[in-house]
């Protein structure tokens, strides 16, 4: 795993990640996309930054996707 970029909001209520990865192949060529399970050996590191508010998504029927909608996040 080379790179992993994501985000984790709360979607009615629920945790979700989206993540996106770019990993290396042996011969030195490269895949990106979104990650949904990884088996990672021997180890790796995440740091995650947490915001000042919480961030929510919320369905968008124009587009057909949950969304993060910042106005909607709680304060801690």
């Amino acid at each position: 795993m080379l790179s992993l970029v994501g985000n984790i909001t709360l979607d009615q209520g629920e945790p979700k990640i989206h993540a996106h990865v770019v990993v290396g192949r042996p011969d030195g060529t490269t895949l990106g996309g979104h990650i949904l399970e990884a088996h990672i050996r021997p180890t790796l590191e995440v740091f995650v930054v947490e915001s000042p508010t919480h961030l929510h998504r919320t369905y968008n029927p124009d587009v057909g996707l949950s969304l993060i909608n910042i106005e909607n996040g709680a304060t801690r």
